[in-house]
């Protein structure tokens, strides 16, 4: 499970973001279970991702202070081992591909995804800024395929909060990641700490500025009143440790490690998903 990053599947919940919202959660939803099977695509998919980016960084994990614990180090496995676990994942993926219900456009959009990632651990994070804009064009395409497979729509100003919410997030983690591991992987060098700091404190006002606005529109506010709005605190508590976390304490290299170890930020987010399911689903 370490080898394909069990933690960091998290990011695949995003996928049932459009049920939650529609207050279809529920094992009686059809829509519910076509989200599970974007959930599992994704799953798939994500794994290959990341076992084929640890092929390729396999000689460079293997001296870097924090990534040489990892376990492929530690039970002294061949980096080919990699490969068995790709093929076998691919099978997987291939048949729940034939087996899933789900409409072809949201398949399609896995097999993107999945290719597009390929191409970003052999090539494309190599490359300044396009490797942040691929990582996050990764979270609209979850959100899409859902979107596809469901029939249900979100606001465009969504997928604007998501792309800049992650874009910041990773921002932050080249940022933290300057003041250790420059010497461990080459593109860092290429960044400037003053582009990042001014992206960092764009995309930080933008995220918070678009969800304020998102919760004030008349539909929105309608459906979700005060709560909706007061859950821009919680966005903010949330952003703002990670800022922390990134600019000062450079803690912030493994966000996922970071969220599950910081109990405000995991606090706020808890929360942020209870006041909506308090109105959406009691």
């Amino acid at each position: 499970l370490r080898l394909i990053r069990f933690k960091n599947q998290i990011k695949n919940l995003i996928v049932f973001l459009p049920v939650f919202f529609a207050g279809e959660i529920s094992m009686a939803s059809q829509y519910f279970h076509l989200s599970i099977q974007v959930f599992v695509l994704f799953f798939f998919s994500t794994s290959i991702s990341y076992l084929i980016n640890d092929f390729f960084d396999f000689d460079q994990d293997k001296v870097h202070p924090e990534k040489s614990n990892k376990i492929i180090f530690k039970k002294n496995l061949s980096k080919y081992f990699l490969l068995k676990l790709v093929l076998i994942f691919s099978v997987l993926y291939t048949l729940s591909l034939f087996i899933f219900e789900i409409n072809f456009a949201s398949k399609l959009l896995t097999i993107f995804y999945l290719l597009l990632v390929s191409l970003y651990s052999v090539v494309l994070k190599k490359i300044i800024y396009i490797e942040i804009i691929i990582v996050s064009i990764g979270y609209i395409m979850r959100l899409l395929s859902a979107e596809f497979a469901t029939n249900l729509y979100s606001d465009l100003l969504i997928f604007l909060i998501m792309f800049s919410s992650v874009f910041f997030v990773i921002l932050l983690k080249r940022y933290s990641e300057l003041k250790k591991y420059v010497q461990f992987r080459k593109v860092l060098k290429l960044y400037k700490p003053k582009t990042l700091l001014y992206l960092i404190f764009t995309s930080y006002f933008f995220v918070i500025i678009a969800h304020f606005y998102f919760t004030l529109q008349d539909e929105i506010y309608g459906l979700y009143g005060l709560g909706g709005v007061l859950s821009n605190v919680l966005v903010i508590m949330v952003l703002t440790k990670f800022l922390i976390a990134g600019l000062k304490q450079h803690t912030f290299e493994d966000p996922t490690n970071y969220l599950f170890r910081d109990v405000v930020s995991i606090t706020s987010i808890l929360l942020y998903v209870g006041i909506f399911s308090l109105i959406m689903y009691f």
